[in-house]
């Protein structure tokens, strides 16, 4: 539909700008409203949770790198399907004692697995899947700080899970769905 339009190096300048445009509203937006909503209306809470937030990603600064155990795509989700049932127990159980909702996800899919691997900046890493560490997935999910450091610290202290990494996007958000 575009695709003359877009043959326009002007044109593709003028749409790349007001994209940026976009985004940098959008972000600016976000932003105030996180601020408003989240670390003004539950300071306490939010300072709680940065406090073990970080405690936690302490504890995992020493440890390896994440990666695969095989970089074979079928090993990988044979593994990924043995797992997800386990972990969505425990993230359930998990959820049930600290007064939260887990939102099961189904494994991530093929084509993105593949896709997230193909574009990668570095030419030399295409197609190599040693960094796809979220086929199985979920959230947790709360209504305050509280809850979410109740579900934190019970991940942290369980002997049925042991935690590689962390990401922490109160800390370092991302401008990702």
């Amino acid at each position: 539909m575009y695709s003359k339009a877009l043959q326009d190096l002007d044109a593709v300048r003028q749409l790349s700008a007001a994209l940026e445009c976009l985004r940098q509203v959008y972000r600016r937006d976000y932003n105030r409203t996180f601020e408003q909503q989240v670390q003004v209306a539950d300071s306490e809470g939010y300072h709680a949770f940065e406090v073990l937030s970080a405690d936690c990603r302490q504890q995992l600064e020493n440890k390896l790198k994440c990666a695969q155990s095989s970089t074979k795509l079928q090993t990988m989700y044979a593994h990924a399907l043995d797992v997800q049932p386990k972990y969505d127990a425990f993230c359930s159980a998990i959820a049930r004692e600290t007064g939260g909702h887990f939102n099961a996800a189904p494994t991530k899919a093929l084509f993105r697995t593949v896709e997230k691997t193909a574009m990668r900046h570095d030419k030399d890493r295409r197609f190599k899947t040693d960094a796809i560490l979220d086929l199985v997935r979920g959230a947790l999910v709360y209504r305050t700080f509280d809850g979410m450091c109740k579900g934190l610290q019970a991940i942290f202290e369980s002997k049925d899970f042991r935690v590689e990494r962390m990401k922490d996007r109160f800390h370092e958000p991302t401008d990702g769905p």
